[in-house]
């Protein structure tokens, strides 16, 4: 085909690519737009560039940052059987994988208001432009509220209130910012070819009162028998395995996710779980179709609070699935994934304080208090009769927003006229201090990383680049409305596996597309 006709085929073909061209431009520009995830400060909800390693012994897989330029292999851990049992991996789990690559929603904010917790991308307030422009963080604190971290959790004090609050997170996003501490249904296939591994974290009583196989604890004996979490074998602390290559001092915390399926022999059996936390004692115990809760400040017999409800439960030989929150100031039981019930205790900054140091009525400021380390949370099942048994018992544990020290980095841009003492390096980071709260304006946001020890974040950026400072806001640890760039959503490329062994890959790993909450 030769003359008008194909010039005129051929100008239409270009016109078109043009308009598509045009169009995926402005859909890229307004509406949504793909990000990369180069680090692993919002791990283990996105990760940065890492290794997979697997588990010779559990088959349990993991993600390790490779953050750091020299990993040293000596410090991998198989942390599924224990912390203390080196991990040797295998040639393959050593090719890198990519970073997960996010889908942006860009129209949610000029029309809705930004939720807490929301994961979201703006650009860096201490480096607007290059490669490092933009951050993705979890929103934690909204316009003209004020932000306490305590103990790992969010307290808020919103515009015209007197008191702070626990800010606690929704069901959707704590479902997907849980951590696996230890999983019993993940026995090691040899245990005679570990070299340090101690056992199992529950040290059983009276001896020989129990029998254990893969994970299920079976109390054989007449009478009480107790199954007791031992913190020396694993810590319950906010230790992350994404970490191993980068490790960070780890700090005892209590928010925790405790699941077991039960199974009584007779409808006389009793099981209770007590967690011994924040100088308190929160006894969960199940009958034939009641569970009761007792709270108890440590030390005393007579309880606080009880709460009961019915619960299709401890029915002679048949299983049921009990899981015990403890996360943000609020006990949560479900038996097999139905809610059961729930009893809150709005403790305020002083008491939230006082009671995770153990140092109640002490005179010593919030101050001296906070300098203290949290105690360290005490688990324990107890059960009455023969042959009940406790099975694939499973604890994970909670976000933790650490506390840290300002960075020489938080003063490396020029402070304001007349603030130019209001930020040293070794003072407490942003919000970890009564003397370091953030207080936000009518348009400003406070942004966390959920994988806290590795996070550059908002406690810890310092003072904003000079550019952002004219043209924004030249307050610190802030993120100005006009930075916001959009709500990330999805993982639409996730960790591409590597081609060669030092590539960075082209097939995306389907199976971990997910939804980001």
């Amino acid at each position: 085909m030769s003359g008008p006709t194909a010039q005129s085929s051929m100008l239409d073909t270009l016109q078109s690519l043009i308009v598509a061209f045009v169009l995926a431009m402005v859909f890229r520009g307004f509406v949504v737009e793909g990000f990369v995830i180069p680090t692993g400060s919002m791990a283990p909800t996105l990760l940065g560039n890492h290794l997979r390693l697997r588990s010779p012994q559990t088959g349990f897989e993991t993600a390790v940052g490779l953050d750091s330029q020299r990993p040293d292999q000596g410090r991998l851990r198989d942390h599924s059987v224990s912390r203390h049992e080196q991990l040797r991996p295998r040639k393959a789990d050593l090719r890198p994988l990519a970073g997960d690559r996010v889908l942006v929603l860009k129209t949610v904010y000029p029309f809705a208001e930004p939720d807490r917790w929301d994961v979201t991308v703006f650009k860096n307030p201490t480096q607007p432009e290059g490669p490092a422009s933009n951050f993705i963080k979890r929103l934690i604190g909204k316009p003209n509220e004020s932000i306490w971290i305590i103990d790992g959790d969010i307290f808020v004090k919103r515009a015209g209130e007197d008191d702070y609050r626990v800010s606690r997170k929704p069901d959707h996003v704590q479902a997907g910012v849980w951590q696996l501490v230890h999983d019993g249904s993940r026995a090691p296939a040899r245990p005679e070819a570990l070299v340090r591994t101690p056992g199992p974290p529950w040290v059983a009583a009276p001896n020989g009162g129990w029998t254990h196989q893969r994970g299920d604890w079976v109390h054989t004996g007449q009478g009480q028998g107790t199954l007791t979490w031992d913190d020396r074998r694993m810590p319950l602390d906010d230790w992350a395995a994404y970490n191993m290559f980068s490790p960070v001092p780890s700090f005892p915390m209590s928010d925790l996710l405790v699941g077991a399926t039960l199974k009584p022999a007779t409808a006389d059996d009793q099981i209770a779980f007590t967690l011994t936390a924040r100088s308190h004692a929160f006894t969960l115990l199940c009958t034939e179709g009641t569970c009761t809760l007792e709270v108890r400040r440590n030390g005393t017999d007579d309880p606080i609070d009880t709460v009961t409800a019915p619960a299709d439960i401890m029915r002679p030989g048949t299983a049921a699935r009990l899981e015990f929150e403890h996360r943000d100031q609020q006990i949560i039981v479900r038996l097999n994934g139905d809610h059961v019930l729930t009893h809150t205790f709005d403790w305020s900054p002083r008491q939230r304080l006082e009671y995770s140091r153990g140092l109640i009525g002490t005179g010593m400021t919030d101050d001296e208090l906070i300098r203290h380390l949290p105690q360290a949370p005490q688990m324990q099942w107890t059960v009455e009769g023969a042959d009940v048994r406790i099975a694939h018992i499973k604890v994970e544990r909670d976000l933790y927003h650490r506390r840290d020290l300002i960075r020489s980095s938080g003063t490396k841009h020029p402070a304001p006229t007349g603030r130019e003492n209001e930020i040293q390096p070794g003072q407490p980071a942003a919000s970890t201090s009564p003397d370091t709260i953030v207080h936000l304006g009518p348009d400003q946001f406070f942004m966390l990383g959920d994988n806290s020890g590795r996070s550059n974040d908002g406690r810890l950026w310092g003072w904003p680049d000079p550019m952002v400072a004219a043209l924004y806001d030249d307050d610190p640890f802030v993120v100005n409305r006009d930075l916001l760039i959009g709500k990330a959503f999805a993982v639409y490329f996730p960790a591409a596996h590597s081609l060669t062994s030092g590539g960075t890959g082209f097939i995306p790993d389907f199976g971990r597309l997910r939804f980001i909450r």
